[in-house]
């Protein structure tokens, strides 16, 4: 608009007097050239890569150690929408996509059972083991998920079942992987009050 005024076209709702107002307040007529938060494409580029060679994978977790890194790739996820659905983006061009997909940056988001198993195999190639503790550096979340996946392996395997979104699929995914079943007194009581429940059903039928 600013530069509309000065070519001469007033027919923008500026004049002086606005102009003035705006430049008293501190206006930035210019665009940031660093993009979002102040920091520039290649910066957060260079995070993602370095995120990458750390855990072999662009799925950026919600609870990373660099919430900037987080928004950037939820940012550009939704600018990877617009330009899905033949709407302009202001973020993204075609250099940018590119340099994206080279590095295998995904566009639609997490695949949270495969991306989980994913860094577990990571984890597993680094430390030789998949007894990944709850405050794992990468993804606090690891660690929660490995001790539910354990749980129900040791559910279905004492036959009571498929629980936590596992079916034969990926019951046997996460033994190729090494999960073995739970031993936590947290799931053998859930075990125990299964059965008690179960007990007391067949009891009422009969």
């Amino acid at each position: 608009l600013h530069r509309k005024y000065h070519a001469g076209e007033h027919q923008v709702c500026l004049n002086e007097e606005r102009i003035r107002r705006l430049n008293d307040i501190g206006f930035v007529w210019k665009p940031n050239p660093r993009g979002i938060n102040g920091t520039s494409f290649d910066e957060y580029m260079d995070w993602l890569k370095d995120f990458k060679r750390r855990f072999g994978h662009c799925e950026v977790p919600k609870s990373f150690e660099n919430p900037k890194l987080v928004r950037w790739v939820y940012a550009m996820r939704t600018e990877g929408r617009l330009i899905k659905r033949g709407e302009r983006s202001k973020r993204l061009d075609t250099e940018k996509i590119k340099r994206l997909d080279e590095i295998g940056f995904s566009w639609d988001g997490r695949d949270f059972f495969n991306d989980h198993l994913r860094a577990l195999e990571a984890f597993k190639e680094k430390y030789g083991h998949t007894r990944v503790p709850l405050g794992d550096e990468y993804d606090r979340s690891l660690g929660k998920w490995c001790s539910t996946m354990r749980a129900g392996l040791r559910i279905y395997l004492e036959g009571h079942g498929f629980k936590y979104n596992l079916n034969e699929e990926r019951i046997s995914k996460i033994q190729e992987a090494g999960i073995e079943p739970s031993t936590s007194t947290v799931c053998i009581n859930r075990l125990r009050r299964t059965r008690q429940s179960t007990n007391s059903l067949g009891h009422s039928l009969k």
